[in-house]
């Protein structure tokens, strides 16, 4: 006879936190989009605010709720990286799939936008590239890709979510 196995508390809580932070994600993308801005480049912002809120209660939740008032930084980092990660994997395939198929036009947008800040900055640019590389990166710009601006969503979430988790595993340990 099979044995039902029972679902460790700390994956039920990422599981929970990750959902609650893709559907804040996909809200906000979306809010952006129809006040008429551009959610690539406007909607970076929100993930500096969103993460650790959501991290430091997805961990306080665990601590308190799941685990009898005990975190370990193992644990910590651990249900910070799972929800950190299905959250970024998750946001970078919506982006990637609103940016092919539904409004394309939002890619197309966003590289202006880049080449107008390439062009206003010009010569701060260039004194800190030199202007062989601004002019690479220049040309640069109009080869953005979904996958590169997927890719890159999914690189800032990564990056601001980790360092997020240290922080917070660290303060909520006890």
């Amino acid at each position: 006879m099979l044995k039902r196995r029972k679902i460790k508390p700390i994956y039920l809580v990422a599981l929970r936190f990750s959902l609650i932070g893709i559907a804040l994600s996909i809200s906000l993308f979306f809010l952006i989009y129809a006040m008429g801005r551009n959610p690539i480049s406007d909607g970076k912002m929100f993930d500096i605010i969103m993460f650790p809120i959501i991290i430091f209660f997805s961990l306080k939740e665990f601590r308190d709720f799941r685990n009898k008032g005990e975190l370990r930084f193992w644990q910590g980092l651990t249900l910070g990286f799972m929800k950190t990660f299905i959250i970024a994997i998750a946001s970078a395939n919506f982006i990637y799939a609103f940016t092919q198929w539904i409004s394309p036009e939002v890619l197309e947008e966003y590289r202006e936008s880049r080449y107008i800040l390439f062009t206003e900055n010009k010569e701060t640019l260039i004194e800190d590239l030199n202007e062989g590389n601004y002019n690479r990166i220049l040309a640069e710009i109009n080869q953005i890709s979904t996958a590169d601006v997927a890719l890159d969503d999914f690189y800032k979430k990564m990056l601001i979510g980790f360092f997020v988790t240290i922080i917070i595993s660290v303060t909520l340990r006890r």
